[in-house]
């Protein structure tokens, strides 16, 4: 089993899909800062749990040179960008119908080092375990539900013991929980910087 086998089986299309190219995104200044502390050109694999239109997953492919991201989404959205109290969900209801599409035109010149895997993140984390592979980093930022973070958390420890665990959306109140307590249940310190976070080992008792 291979990153080669993975990547045939979640090949790009032939041909670049026929729809705009779109910025869209929330990565900012703290994203940057948190992510620029784990990466670097010895950086050889990041799977990226939640990926939208691709932004974070440009600028780790751009941070990273060396390193394939497997980018795992469903692409079909979810329960916050339908949410009708959410101001931001009118524009993301509009981009769901091409989510898919428009994330390979915003990310069509890194082919060669990234692999669309269109399925849940449970999924896909078991799916690239099965193949052997071994994450250098883990970016967590898909549905931002209670249950559907702790899931995340819990599989990418459990099956990654080693990876760094990053993610954005500390702020939320779901996220924040499952946070809280994971690194309660495992003995981790949760850091943050902003809406950024990261997972810390506790330092040893003296």
């Amino acid at each position: 089993m291979s990153l080669a086998l993975l990547r045939r089986r979640f090949s790009w299309p032939s041909e670049k899909p026929d729809v705009p190219p779109d910025g869209h995104g929330w990565f900012g200044r703290e994203h940057i800062e948190v992510l620029g502390r784990f990466l670097s050109p010895e950086t050889q694999l990041v799977v990226e749990l939640g990926s939208w239109l691709g932004k974070s997953t440009r600028w780790m492919l751009d941070n990273a040179p060396r390193a394939t991201v497997v980018a795992v989404d469903t692409w079909l959205g979810s329960a916050e960008h339908l949410d009708p109290r959410r101001a931001a969900a009118t524009d993301s209801i509009r981009r769901l119908p091409t989510l898919y599409e428009t994330f390979l035109v915003n990310c069509w010149g890194y082919r060669e080092r990234l692999i669309p895997v269109r399925t849940t993140t449970l999924c896909g984390l078991q799916l690239v375990s099965s193949m052997g592979l071994e994450p250098d980093l883990i970016y967590i930022d898909a549905d931002h539900l209670y249950l559907a973070v702790k899931a995340d958390l819990e599989a990418s420890h459990t099956l990654f013991p080693n990876a760094r665990l990053v993610g954005d959306d500390y702020a939320w109140p779901d996220v924040n929980r499952a946070l809280r307590e994971f690194g309660e249940a495992h003995g981790l310190r949760i850091e943050t910087n902003a809406r950024a976070w990261w997972v810390e080992r506790s330092p040893e008792p003296a």
